[in-house]
């Protein structure tokens, strides 16, 4: 999707396919992997594969995406992605109020006991930027990412590197300081600020990048880099200095975050107030 496309974006949503396992209306106001926890109960899919023995492997591969996953948490970038793409999924709740995620059913499918994952067919993923890697590639008539080969591909694979490994890392220590400082307080604030500085830092490479480059991280064409960015942004809003508050980082946060995929995606996790 072009720059021009992207400002007058007008998606509809008769083609877009969808449903959900449980209601998550109630837990509009949490924020993602990093605050308290309240929700409904978890309700658990069946196994797609193995009740349906008599699917080819063709025909399981156009069936019904699922994503278990928790509102605001790290599948809100592929939850992004599918909204844009307009295939049909189905959401999974995965109770992390009651701990589900480490819970014997759900570890067969992820044995990490992180959210998210996805189900496609026989296929079953975890980590959310090989999901999005996965789904862009299935879907190339989607536009959100530039071809294979292609120096605009190294970029985009330059960019959700960076943003997984290097800022997702730091928001996940900032807000978590305690896994690694333990119980001293004391301790917990260091590890906490030195996070937050470093995060920052990379934000701030981020809005140096946009403004000589942007819009968007490939410039005028819209990505699901960008959408990764968002889900980041929305974590980071407790900082001293959020994504928002720089001026290039604010413009794709506005930009993107107006798309009516965008705006799906979070409602339908129960997120009806300001994303990021």
């Amino acid at each position: 999707m072009s720059y021009d496309r992207l400002a007058n974006a007008e998606h509809g949503a008769s083609h877009r396919f969808f449903c959900i396992r449980a209601s998550s209306t109630a837990l509009a106001n949490i924020d993602g992997p990093l605050a308290d926890i309240d929700g409904p109960p978890s309700l658990w899919p069946i196994d797609v594969t193995s009740n349906f023995p008599f699917m080819d492997a063709q025909f399981r591969r156009h069936t019904m995406y699922q994503l278990h996953y928790f509102p605001s948490n790290a599948n809100a970038a592929p939850h992004m992605v599918l909204e844009e793409i307009g295939h049909e999924y189905e959401l999974v709740l995965v109770d992390r109020a009651n701990n589900t995620q480490k819970s014997e059913h759900y570890l067969k499918i992820n044995p990490n006991g992180r959210i998210p994952t996805l189900v496609d067919g026989e296929l079953v993923m975890f980590e959310a930027a090989a999901i999005v890697l996965h789904l862009v590639d299935q879907h190339p008539e989607a536009g959100l990412a530039p071809k294979v080969g292609t120096p605009e591909r190294a970029k985009f694979y330059q960019w959700i590197t960076f943003l997984t490994n290097s800022l997702q890392e730091e928001l996940m220590i900032w807000q978590y300081p305690d896994r690694l400082a333990g119980a001293d307080a004391a301790a917990s604030e260091i590890v906490r600020n030195g996070a937050e500085k470093r995060a920052g830092a990379y934000l701030d490479v981020i809005d140096r990048h946009l403004k000589a480059n942007g819009p968007l991280f490939l410039g005028d064409k819209l990505s699901a880099v960008d959408f990764y960015l968002v889900m980041l942004s929305r974590w980071a809003r407790p900082m001293s200095t959020p994504p928002r508050s720089r001026p290039s980082i604010a413009r794709l946060l506005d930009m993107v975050g107006a798309l009516p995929a965008v705006r799906r995606a979070y409602e339908r996790e129960g997120v009806t107030g300001e994303i990021c």
